[in-house]
């Protein structure tokens, strides 16, 4: 029924998490971890890797930082997908992706059914939250901590092995790669984990953060459903205010990131806002 695949920091993940999936998931499973004792894998070799190997029909990427609270999650699992649209289940994301670089949740518009846990691990955080401008529990981007693929998507999807090799938008690229066939991609919110740890906002961050936006800027800004517009340029410029704030706490804000962060605020207002050419031209000379 469900191939669960994990890329483990060691060579057998630990026995708690063994059981505590078997003793969760209620219904026929395979386990296959992806021993990188030695970082020999990127995280998406890893999980190619992981996806030649299962043999069922709904693949399950989990961290290995994880617990299930939930009892016969597996069931659950199943009956999302007995939906032919959807291609792809998460427990958090959002239905809006910025033009500008930034993760899903920098835009402020979220769905998360998550036990979140601090910086120390010490903290576990209940959030349970639909957005508000929405109310659809449609994405268009999840947190890698823990989704579910239809296998047969994997014929016209495949982790990016060339871009991706740090644990950063591996998981944003997937899923507008799966969003991008026509395929739903859905939060839900009857299957509940505990995520121990939080996301690491360094330098590698900021290298895939540009990556992301590189790879698809003629794509950006997508969402699943229509956002007022005011709601989305306010999206937009929270993107961008965080990244230049994580920027400036990895001491990476010269010259050369401001141009490259005043060019993307131009191109913005060219492609999407409508600034006439000569003015976009002229402009991005000054910069360059």
């Amino acid at each position: 029924m469900i191939s669960v695949i994990i890329c483990s920091r060691i060579s057998t993940i630990d026995s708690n998490l063994e059981s505590n999936i078997q003793d969760t998931v209620g219904v026929d499973h395979e386990i296959i971890v992806i021993n990188n004792e030695n970082n020999q894998y990127s995280i998406t070799q890893a999980y190619n890797i992981g996806v030649s190997k299962a043999k069922f029909e709904i693949v399950c990427f989990m961290h290995d930082d994880i617990t299930y609270n939930s009892k016969n999650w597996g069931r659950k699992v199943i009956s999302h997908f007995k939906n032919p649209k959807v291609g792809a289940i998460a427990v958090a994301g959002s239905p809006f992706h910025s033009f500008f670089p930034g993760s899903w949740f920098s835009s402020k518009i979220l769905n998360i059914y998550l036990l979140q846990g601090d910086k120390n691990k010490d903290k576990l955080s209940y959030i349970n939250q639909i957005n508000q401008i929405t109310e659809s529990n449609e994405i268009v981007s999840f947190d890698g901590c823990w989704f579910c693929v239809r296998k047969k998507m994997f014929s016209k999807i495949r982790f990016d092995e060339v871009n991706f090799k740090g644990f950063h938008f591996y998981d944003a690229d997937l899923a507008l790669q799966i969003y991008r066939t026509g395929m739903k991609v859905i939060t839900v919110n009857d299957i509940l984990i505990s995520h121990f740890s939080g996301g690491s906002m360094n330098l590698d961050y900021i290298k895939h953060s540009m990556l992301f936006h590189q790879k698809w800027k003629r794509e950006l800004p997508v969402y699943a459903h229509i956002i007022p517009r005011q709601i989305k340029i306010k999206a937009e410029f929270t993107t961008l205010e965080e990244f230049i704030w994580i920027c400036s706490k990895n001491h990476t804000l010269n010259k050369k990131t401001w141009k490259k962060v005043l060019l993307m605020v131009l191109e913005r207002h060219y492609f999407h806002i409508k600034t006439p050419y000569y003015i976009f031209k002229s402009l991005k000379k000054i910069l360059y």
